[in-house]
């Protein structure tokens, strides 16, 4: 009540730090304030930030049945990349599993964008129709976040990080999306905001 008094719709509250990361990094990325509705069913590949997939990632049921169309290979076999701190089941049923030093999630995605941005893997179109601050996100992204930064930072090393980039990029339709294990951090929404920004 005392935001809309001043007429502010900047509500961030304290749940910021479990999996209402999402919701505040999509409000302050996107605009919106919710959760995502991925299009599982035609993705090849997926980066998946501290999300339990196929064990804790909501609507529960309805990825697993996603997780099962995903592995099937109709029409494609999609990627699944696990970033986690821990060989979860998810992790482990992956493709590939990167570990990470818990809560650096953020910098290990800003290291991805700085490859996808430095080698221009990035949709052109998308980002001049659809996106405002491309500019000053890529300056600071180029200056602050090249992949050795983003390893010394995460212990993810630099090599994987520039191949999962290409991977990424070059893959369409590709998903980075994350939950709770990228957002109970004191930098939670913060994490989430860099996973986000991948898309």
């Amino acid at each position: 009540r005392f935001l809309s008094a001043y007429g502010s719709r900047n509500d961030v509250g304290h749940s910021s730090i479990c999996a209402d990361g999402s919701p505040q990094a999509h409000y302050l990325t996107q605009g919106y304030k919710g959760y995502a509705a991925y299009d599982w069913e035609n993705t090849k590949y997926l980066l998946c930030f501290g999300a339990g997939f196929i064990e804790a990632w909501r609507p529960t049921t309805a990825l697993l049945r996603m997780f099962g169309h995903m592995r099937r290979g109709t029409p494609v076999r999609a990627k699944i990349v696990q970033v986690d701190t821990r060989l979860s089941v998810t992790a482990a049923k992956a493709d590939e599993w990167i570990p990470i030093k818990p809560g650096t999630d953020g910098a290990l995605a800003m290291g991805i964008t700085y490859v996808i941005i430095n080698e221009k893997l990035y949709d052109k179109d998308f980002v001049s129709k659809w996106t405002e601050g491309f500019e000053e996100y890529s300056q600071m992204v180029l200056r602050d976040y090249p992949p050795q930064v983003a390893s010394d930072i995460t212990g993810v090393p630099v090599e994987t990080i520039v191949r999962v980039a290409r991977e990424f990029a070059k893959t369409k339709p590709a998903v980075a999306g994350g939950e709770r294990g990228a957002s109970m951090q004191t930098n939670g929404v913060y994490n989430r905001m860099a996973i986000h920004a991948l898309n």
